[in-house]
């Protein structure tokens, strides 16, 4: 779908005001022309905030923080979607991931702490897996054998 430069330059301009009024980033940009045709648009991207270098710093600190709560190989981004979905408390992350030591197998660590912390999942009470917990039956082997092979 084509729109008329007066369109786009509209929808552009209100963008740009909404980013910069919301976000901590802004914009500017260059029409660039083809004779007296705009062919293209160069955007050049800003931050609105000083304080932005100090939250990224803040960020990386607790993203190497959650990589070393969780004692298994994340990416960053793994890490900061923990670190998103727990709002940024480190401690729920510490309380989710002690309870995944009480879990007998987890496939995906990361979607497990996620929903974990977004479900509110509680310690288990007791064992999870009662499946061994019974007293082994003991068995007279020979006689089994004879009875099998019919020799009574």
């Amino acid at each position: 779908m084509k729109y008329s430069f007066c369109v786009a330059h509209r929808i552009i301009t209100k963008s740009q005001k909404e980013l910069a009024e919301k976000t901590d980033i802004n914009f500017t940009y260059q029409e660039i022309k083809t004779g007296r045709k705009v062919t293209s648009l160069k955007f050049y991207i800003n931050t609105n905030k000083t304080t932005c270098k100090n939250e990224i710093a803040a960020s990386l600190e607790n993203i190497n923080l959650i990589k070393e709560i969780i004692n298994e190989p994340i990416t960053d981004v793994e890490a900061l979607k923990i670190l998103i979905s727990a709002k940024g408390d480190i401690n729920i992350v510490k309380e989710k991931y002690s309870y995944s030591m009480e879990v007998p197998k987890i496939g995906n660590m990361v979607g497990w702490i996620i929903d974990a912390i977004k479900s509110d999942y509680k310690s288990p009470k007791g064992k999870v897996n009662k499946f061994n917990e019974y007293e082994q039956r003991e068995y007279d082997f020979e006689e089994l054998e004879k009875k099998l092979l019919g020799w009574k």
